[in-house]
């Protein structure tokens, strides 16, 4: 019996058809995509870091590292990983795999405060007489009613008044303000507010700086005399070791005071009463 060509080619497809051989699937070899973010820190100064990763499959578990340090392991979204806004808080990263074993690495990632770093202070009279000077280290921060501020520990340079500092809009969205307590304890009241002369950075010898008017309060938290302010940023970076800090805090204060004197900063009017400035300076710091 002869078979048509037609026949032989229609029976050897349905052969290969049934010998059970099938197609491979594709080997899954594309990598989580993964960034981080930051919550402002809370009352304990606790900051959450959150891995946002995503997977054309599923994300499996997301790793945090500082450095080359493994610091955490999540295996169930969110994926976050807390620590101190104190600590060392630079160059975190996340780690996001996949079933298949695909790795993905986030972009370096700092936590940084408003404000952050050494900044000098000085206030003067109209005659550009210095009154007070010194320095304010900004290393954490504070929140109130949806406004961020940065926050940080004052002396001056006779080493004779230490407090606490703020510093970011403090009364409205846009402001520029700082307020620098009369001491350590909440009670003390309030040595100085003062307000940027157009709520914006400006510079001196390609520093951040703040320029504009500030009004003491005396040992009764009456409100005095409207004097100058002038603040220059001479770090963004706060040195680890105590020589360092008080190393940075000489220099950022005399920078200060050259900045007040040289610029003839003019003295304007201001009036906050003390109590609305202890009421919103505890707000913020209410940690």
């Amino acid at each position: 019996m002869k078979f048509s060509s037609s026949a032989l080619l229609a029976a050897a497809l349905i052969l290969t058809a049934c010998d059970g051989s099938t197609t491979p699937a594709a080997k899954d070899t594309a990598a989580p995509t993964v960034s981080l973010s930051r919550s402002i820190s809370d009352a304990n100064g606790i900051v959450v870091l959150t891995a946002s990763a995503s997977d054309n499959t599923r994300v499996s578990r997301v790793e945090f590292y500082q450095g080359s340090t493994l610091l955490a392991t999540d295996k169930a979204a969110p994926f976050t990983y807390e620590t101190d806004v104190t600590a060392p808080r630079t160059g975190f990263t996340a780690r996001a795999y996949d079933a298949a074993g695909n790795v993905g690495t986030s972009a370096a990632f700092d936590i940084v405060t408003p404000y952050q770093g050494v900044w000098g202070w000085a206030l003067g009279d109209a005659s550009g007489t210095v009154i007070d000077s010194g320095a304010v280290i900004f290393f954490d921060e504070g929140s109130f009613q949806g406004r961020v501020a940065g926050f940080g520990v004052y002396q001056n340079s006779p080493a004779n008044r230490t407090g606490v500092s703020l510093m970011g809009p403090l009364f409205a969205a846009g402001k520029l303000e700082v307020i620098f307590s009369a001491g350590l304890e909440s009670s003390t009241g309030n040595y100085f507010y003062g307000e940027d002369a157009d709520d914006t950075l400006g510079t001196y010898q390609g520093k951040a700086t703040v320029e504009g008017a500030a009004v003491i309060y005396d040992s009764t938290n009456t409100a005095g005399a409207t004097v100058a302010l002038a603040m220059v940023q001479d770090s963004a970076v706060v040195p680890q070791s105590l020589s360092g800090q008080n190393t940075a805090r000489q220099n950022a204060g005399q920078r200060a005071v050259a900045y007040l004197t040289s610029q003839r900063v003019p003295v304007r009017t201001l009036t906050l009463d003390q109590t609305t400035v202890k009421s919103v300076a505890a707000g913020f710091l209410n940690r």
